[in-house]
């Protein structure tokens, strides 16, 4: 019994190299997003490893626990981004509806009025004048 090629894929697709080139490109984005997530996590739990960073991360408990609880509240209030980390530690407000655009939608206009048959079509239905017998 001999095995059956699919339709799919076709022989003739185009620019799959390029489909493929940018579907690796988003494996390693990902790779990297999470790589970064993961080092995050040990920031925020004291699980640093030595090469992590630079800096001397000696801190006591108590310290890292009320980073813990910082971080907590300022995913609470919507942060996310690094500027919205910044602007936290600043004391000013991170505004979600400002950055992501939200309110530059229009509103869509309802009509109150009653809906009325375009003149022609009302002399064809009712008679020349356009008035109900």
């Amino acid at each position: 019994m001999q095995h059956k090629r699919s339709e799919w894929p076709p022989d003739n697709l185009v620019r799959t190299d390029m489909v493929l080139a940018v579907l690796r490109a988003l494996d390693a984005a990902r790779d990297q997003l999470r790589w970064q997530q993961s080092k995050l996590d040990r920031v925020l739990n004291d699980s640093l490893l030595a090469d992590d960073f630079d800096d001397d991360v000696g801190e006591d408990e108590r310290a890292l626990a009320h980073l813990r609880q910082a971080w907590a509240a300022f995913r609470q209030v919507g942060g996310v981004t690094a500027d919205d980390w910044q602007r936290w530690l600043d004391g000013k407000p991170i505004d979600r509806l400002r950055q992501t655009g939200r309110n530059k939608r229009h509103l869509r206009v309802v009509a109150s009025r009653p809906t009325y048959l375009p003149l022609r079509m009302r002399k064809h239905l009712c008679g020349s004048d356009g008035d109900a017998a």
